[in-house]
């Protein structure tokens, strides 16, 4: 993955017609991180932010994840996203030698008006392990 790809749209663009009704439309989809050496998180809660890790161009982006142009987004991008997948079924699941976690760790980095929960706050969010754009 890389960051200006992300940035310009293009996996919005990519699934897009997968989500509008009609014979294409999917029935379900989601999105899967790296995870670290030898385990997967579930990331219980990610925000809007990119933290700095280097891409497959080895390019560094670090701040809020920018909203692509021309692509249908919530008005008011939201600073936190709550996942919805079943996440104590599968942090519980035989998952063989790649265990799966509950990642609920969470970073503030100070210094900017963002939302949380519905309540205005001073910070920018970075959620551990977060490296990619969700909703």
């Amino acid at each position: 993955m890389r960051w200006d790809e992300f940035a310009s749209g293009v996996v919005e663009r990519a699934l897009l017609p997968h989500f509008r009704p009609g014979p294409r439309q999917v029935d379900l989809f989601t999105t899967i991180s790296q995870g670290r050496p030898g385990r997967f998180d579930v990331e219980r809660t990610n925000g809007a932010w990119r933290g700095g890790y280097g891409d497959n161009a080895n390019v560094s982006r670090t701040g809020l994840v920018a909203l692509p142009p021309g692509v249908p987004t919530p008005t008011e991008q939201p600073q936190w996203t709550t996942t919805s997948l079943p996440y104590e079924r599968i942090v519980e699941a035989g998952t063989g030698p790649f265990p799966v976690r509950d990642n609920t760790a969470v970073t503030e980095v100070p210094g900017r008006r963002r939302q949380a929960g519905g309540a205005a706050r001073r910070a920018d969010a970075r959620l551990g392990g977060a490296r990619g754009r969700r909703r």
